[in-house]
Formats: structure tokens, C-alpha cells, sequence
């Protein structure tokens, strides 16, 4: 297969299972897509959706109109070059609800002083790297 969807659902949900997974499947089909096997990321949270024959635009879109309003990130992309050595992210409020700053302050006992500066920072108050600086030497 030339291509891959990723179809990802929001953590500790049931919004990605077999029906959802096998209706995107069904949509690439319909669409012209030659559809692979799927295989499970993490379970109920995401899966890899192996395709060809088909645009990975459209594919995207294909499967968000067949999905309707479930609330899943798509992205489709060539299987060739798709494994990367390095994955740089800013996961803050991203890919994870909290900020990490906060959490380590929390282990070391300085929640409170690192966490005002964190809001601060949020507020516009302070730039980020001036908040960044003034919590890591507080750390």
C-alpha cells in the first residue's frame, strides 16, 4: 500500500472502535481507494488505515464526510519516508492537558511559585521566554 490514514479519537473514549474504523474503510472504497489492512496504534484511541489509488487529500476528506461529526483527527500521508528518527512537539495543551513545567514543580514542591508564573505567562504578562527562564531557575 502506498499511503496510510491515521485516524486518531481523544483518549479514554470509546468514539474510535471496529464500526468506525470499518465505515473509514468502507468510505476509501467507496471513493476508489485499493484499502489494506488496519492496524491498532492503541486501542480505541488510533489506527493506521493502509490505502492506494487514491489521493491522500481526498482521502482525508472522504473519510471526515463518511465520519460526520465524531470528534477524530485524520492524517493522511505516503507510507515511504513515514518513520522518523525524531519527534519534536510542543505537547503542552497539545498532545497532553497539562503543562509539564507545573507537574515537575509539583514533584520538587514548588507547585504553587511555578504555577503563578505559568499564569502569568498565560495572562500575557510575561513572554514565554522570560516564563520559561524565571521557572526553570526556580526549579
Amino acid at each position: 500500500m502506498t499511503h496510510v490514514l491515521t485516524v486518531i479519537g481523544p483518549p479514554g473514549t470509546s468514539v474510535l472502535d471496529k464500526q468506525t474504523v470499518e465505515a473509514a474503510r468502507r468510505a476509501l472504497a467507496n471513493a476508489g481507494a485499493d484499502v489494506g489492512e488496519f492496524r491498532w496504534l492503541a486501542p480505541r484511541e488510533a489506527c493506521d488505515l493502509y490505502f492506494s489509488s487514491l489521493d491522500p487529500g481526498r482521502a482525508s476528506a472522504t473519510v471526515r464526510l463518511a465520519l460526520g461529526s465524531h470528534p477524530l483527527d485524520l492524517a493522511a500521508q505516503a507510507t515511504e519516508g513515514r518513520r522518523k528518527r525524531i519527534f519534536l512537539a510542543d505537547m503542552e495543551s497539545t498532545i497532553i492537558a497539562e503543562e509539564m513545567l507545573d507537574e515537575l514543580a509539583e514533584k520538587v514542591g514548588i507547585a504553587d511559585s511555578v504555577k503563578e508564573i505559568t499564569r502569568r505567562a498565560m495572562a500575557g504578562e510575561l513572554d514565554f521566554g522570560e516564563s520559561l527562564r524565571a521557572r526553570v531557575s526556580l526549579m
